[in-house]
């Protein structure tokens, strides 16, 4: 019986053994399952903030590319109606210019005439206001705005071009200027 003890014995600690072998597996299983969710879900996280992070990335991007393009819109509006206006203003402004202009010519004229007589004068003027200056000895063309006047020896002129004028940083000449373009 010695035999039969010491069977019912081993398969008693085997049991035993056997027992706690289970739960230490289960135990361990429990430990390796608890670890592989916590690193599941760190992933999870780590993945659902660079999707956020991506999809916020590309929501400043097009927002950004709207930005841009609704600047280049706008750009193109205003130059497009900038165009428009001077369309509209540069007849207005060059009709002005013109009578300004021949204002220009005839003050010059009458102030150059106390010094010079005007038969003994040469001006420079171009061919458009010819008819200004008629009553002048001789008379050349360039490409001026305004007048340019001199004696017949050189030895005395006067400049009256818009250049000139606004050269000379005359306020009563930018006003003048100022009154014949707006009246």
């Amino acid at each position: 019986m010695a035999l039969e003890e010491l069977k019912a014995e081993i398969e008693h600690e085997a049991k035993i053994e056997s027992s706690r072998i289970e739960k230490d597996s289960e135990s361990e299983a429990q430990r390796i399952i608890s670890e592989a969710r916590k690193r599941a879900e760190g992933i999870m996280k780590a993945s659902e903030e660079s999707s956020a992070a991506k999809a916020e990335q590309r929501r400043l991007d097009y927002l950004s590319s709207l930005d841009e393009e609704m600047s280049a819109i706008i750009s193109e509006a205003m130059t497009e109606a900038v165009d428009a206006s001077m369309e509209a203003f540069l007849p207005l402004v060059r009709e002005k210019l013109e009578a300004a202009e021949q204002e220009i010519i005839k003050s010059a004229l009458e102030r150059f005439g106390r010094v010079v007589p005007l038969k003994q004068a040469v001006a420079t003027v171009d061919k458009r206001n010819d008819s200004l200056v008629k009553g002048v000895g001789s008379i050349e063309h360039s490409d001026v705005n305004g007048i340019l006047l001199s004696s017949k020896d050189g030895s005395i002129t006067a400049d009256a071009t818009i250049e000139s004028l606004l050269a000379s940083n005359s306020d009563a000449a930018r006003r003048a200027l100022y009154r014949g373009m707006v009246g």
